[in-house]
């Protein structure tokens, strides 16, 4: 171990006895600071991980020990009528490998947010949130994954509705996301999307409602309009996407809430060919988004997920792929300071076309198996420890060199005052 190492470990090691022995302090506040209606919450936690593939390799894999400081703070302002707030807030990772420090990585991620109800039923949301990182988990479609790719995304959304009758409600909303890598090799990647949404709702009950959505999505290449790695305006995966929805929607405050969401999809290419003269192929699908938590007991909570998407493809060889996502966690609280928790997760990679020559069709099943504990220390202060397993396989041998197991053990500390 080098000696910046060595000093580094000896600081984290400090922060956490620090925290440790804060831990006996008996605070003059419950867990935050109030300044009349202002909430004030900085926080800090720190996680050592031991990770047994850092790469996410098929084979040679290599361990590491990732220590992780996570200081932040949240600024709330809530007005005196239920959905009337500011936030603001600000939090970054400090990751540092013991052995592999050319993946030591930075991120920043400062957001914001606010909502307006009125008596009359008129209603917005506006949200801002960036993040800039090098991490080496990928993005959203998988891309960069295992390896340390520098790049920053801003999403921007907008919302305002109407509710009237006591039983109806109408509502439009708009999403900008945009996405920009540092590395030239990355650039292809560049996107920008232009999302509309309208939605219309019918209460069946206080907090149970109906609803009908469309959604349309304008993504655009910037970079491979501009020529970048041998694109043209006449051969990016420039896209719209036109999504209908059907769902239920529960409000919290009851044992079951969240949104069961379920539709179709219709994916369609701007250009006929791609850089290498191979013709795009428009793809149509059932898709869903859905998250609930049901907690049958106030030391019980069971949560559900199942979320299926088209996505832009990762890799050159293929435009897109369908993203289909189910899961389910339980967590158990055994007394007020103490809990279990425990999950899985099944994801489908399926690829809509190849086109390598001789290449099989491609997908992947990838398998996330999940178990820890939490222990509420003191109401501010938390620690917790967490096995994960996660496995990628494939459906060919000719793709067993983008296939991984990986196991991840972690020890985490955390305060909130």
């Amino acid at each position: 171990m080098t000696m910046k190492h060595k000093v580094f470990s000896r600081k984290i090691g400090l922060l956490a006895i620090g925290l440790l022995l804060c831990s006996g302090i008996s605070l003059g506040f419950a867990g935050n600071i109030r300044l009349g209606k202002l909430r004030v919450e900085p926080e800090i936690g720190y996680k050592l991980e031991y990770n047994d593939n850092v790469a996410l390799v098929n084979t040679e894999e290599q361990t590491d020990y990732i220590h992780t400081i996570t200081p932040g703070i949240l600024l709330k302002y809530e007005g005196s009528t239920p959905g009337n707030f500011i936030a603001a807030g600000y939090k970054t990772d400090i990751v540092v490998y013991n052995d592999f420090d050319e993946n030591n990585y930075e991120a920043h991620k400062p957001f914001f947010s606010l909502g307006f109800k009125s008596p009359m039923g008129f209603y917005l949301r506006a949200a801002d949130s960036y993040i800039k990182t090098a991490d080496p988990y990928g993005a959203s479609n998988q891309y960069g994954e295992g390896r340390k790719t520098r790049r920053w995304n801003n999403t921007f959304d907008f919302a305002l509705g109407y509710e009237f009758g006591g039983k109806y409600g109408i509502e439009g909303s708009y999403r900008n996301f945009l996405l920009r890598y540092d590395g030239e090799e990355d650039e292809w990647q560049n996107r920008r999307d232009h999302w509309y949404a309208f939605d219309l709702f019918y209460k069946l009950a206080e907090k149970t409602s109906v609803f009908g959505e469309y959604r349309h999505t304008q993504g655009e290449y910037d970079e491979q309009n501009n020529g970048v790695s041998g694109w043209t305006d006449a051969t990016s995966q420039d896209y719209t996407l036109d999504d209908y929805f059907i769902g239920v929607r529960f409000d919290p405050g009851a044992k079951l809430r969240g949104e069961i969401k379920i539709g179709y999809g219709r994916k369609n290419f701007e250009n006929e060919l791609d850089k290498s003269g191979c013709q795009y192929v428009n793809q149509t699908s059932w898709v869903a988004e859905t998250e609930v938590r049901y907690t049958p007991t106030e030391r019980t909570a069971l949560s559900w997920k199942l979320k299926r998407s088209i996505e832009g493809s990762p890799s050159e060889s293929s435009s897109s792929y369908l993203n289909t996502l189910m899961g389910l966690d339980i967590k158990h609280s055994l007394t007020k300071q103490f809990s279990l928790g425990a999950g899985i997760d099944w994801n489908r990679n399926d690829y809509s076309d190849e086109n390598l020559a001789g290449a099989p069709k491609r997908y992947f099943s990838i398998y996330t198996a999940r178990t820890g504990f939490e222990w509420q220390i003191r109401q501010w202060f938390t620690g917790g420890m967490e096995y994960m397993y996660k496995s990628k396989s494939a459906n060919n041998s000719y793709y067993d060199g983008e296939t991984y197991d990986n196991n991840v053990f972690s020890l985490s500390l955390n305060a909130v005052f």
